[in-house]
């Protein structure tokens, strides 16, 4: 049996949307919470399989503790469920840890079909977004010092501008210029360098 949580402030919507999601899964147990104390209450007694929540009605803690237990494997599939323009359209206001941790992203205004959408997709480990355009920058786990020789390649600067910058010998560079490499998945520094250009890696 799958569990569903529905944490949001106002009661009418999840009162309904409650209702819908027992029409759609059948077999489904469903929780209704208003607070993060709930719903980490309930992580000690289950794993939720999908959590829908308004990231607009919780503070930065609160968000950074779902991440925590999605990583704790205490939930499974994590849906923004809002209202708010900036989430449905843009990702760029958005906190990367978020967004690199949830798997779908849908309006409080969506249709049935877009429900069923969304469930098809993301047990299918697929992610579902409101429209094409949004695009959700991937995580290649890059450490802080990757990611300074990463900037520094795009900036155009020499193996050995880099290594003394960074007061490292130029073997070690290597290593680590070999070890990004291999994270996104190119085999040359100069597709390296086109690729983190235009995905935008190092701001994100």
């Amino acid at each position: 049996m799958k569990t569903v949580a529905i944490l949001d402030t106002p009661s009418l919507f999840r009162k309904a949307f409650n209702s819908f999601i027992h029409k759609l899964l059948i077999k489904s147990k469903n929780y209704e919470l208003d607070t993060f104390y709930q719903l980490e209450n309930l992580t000690q007694k289950i794993i939720i399989n999908y959590l829908f929540f308004d990231p607009t009605s919780l503070n930065n803690d609160s968000l950074n503790q779902i991440i925590h237990l999605k990583q704790e494997n205490k939930m499974i599939k994590l849906i923004i469920m809002t209202s708010n323009e900036i989430y449905l359209k843009n990702h760029t206001t958005i906190k990367p840890n978020i967004i690199n941790s949830v798997d779908a992203i849908i309006s409080k205004d969506c249709s049935e079909s877009q429900i069923i959408e969304l469930f098809q997709s993301i047990d299918k480990n697929e992610e579902y977004f409101p429209s094409k355009s949004f695009y959700k920058p991937r995580d290649f786990n890059l450490t802080k010092q990757e990611h300074c020789i990463l900037k520094m390649l795009t900036e155009g600067k020499t193996n050995e501008q880099i290594s003394n910058k960074l007061c490292i010998s130029i073997h070690t560079f290597r290593t680590h210029r070999k070890n990004i490499m291999k994270k996104i998945g190119v085999n040359t520094t100069t597709n390296l360098i086109l690729y983190s250009l235009k995905n935008n890696i190092i701001n994100n």
